[in-house]
């Protein structure tokens, strides 16, 4: 959501389910009708698909990326270990304090 504009007058593209199966996306015309018409999702695929294709990393930058990502996957389950770690001592701490209270 969000994503697609019209290029006739800036609103958001919205998608429309039509017979239950078909999608459409069209123009909200928040800012008035600016005539353009419905395209079908195959369409829009198509024409997202050519301009995706343009799109090319580098090797160095989709490496140093892919190492980023290892690095960042690793710091949060660092940080998930420890949580769960400082949480079961903690649920120790205060059963013991209830089977004294008890």
């Amino acid at each position: 959501m969000g994503l697609l504009t019209c290029g006739r007058c800036g609103c958001s593209i919205t998608a429309e389910k039509k017979k239950g199966r078909y999608i459409y996306y069209r123009c909200t015309g928040f800012h008035g009708r600016c005539g353009n018409s419905y395209v079908r999702e195959e369409t829009l695929a198509g024409l997202l698909g050519t301009v995706v294709e343009r799109i090319q990393i580098p090797s160095e930058i989709a490496d140093w990326l892919a190492e980023r990502l290892r690095d960042s996957h690793k710091d949060t389950e660092e940080t998930r270990r420890e949580t769960i770690a400082r949480l079961t001592q903690r649920r120790h701490s205060v059963q013991s304090k209830l089977d004294r209270a008890l």
